[in-house]
């Protein structure tokens, strides 16, 4: 195996689901771990709730753009952005 499999922790692929409510609508999000404690850290960093910072990303993304059409994928692209800022 690769050097880099060493330090995988397995339980962060497992995927999450976690219930929300965005403009009002009950829904649910699944994701691995790793990007849900990514998005925890971005909405502690920004002093809110990580449902508040899904709701805020919703209706930025979803009222001013018909391309995205896939939530969690969204999601995953905001977390990997984020991570490569922080490297940079």
């Amino acid at each position: 195996m690769e050097k880099w499999s060493d330090s995988v922790d397995l339980e962060l692929s497992k995927p999450v689901s976690r219930s929300l409510r965005i403009e009002g609508y009950s829904t649910s999000v699944r994701l691995e771990a790793i990007f849900w404690r990514v998005l925890d850290s971005i909405a502690r960093d920004d002093g809110q709730t990580t449902a508040t910072l899904l709701g805020e990303i919703y209706r930025i993304h979803y009222t001013n753009s018909e391309n995205h059409k896939n939530f969690a994928s969204l999601l995953r692209v905001i977390c990997a952005r984020h991570l490569d800022a922080l490297r940079r």
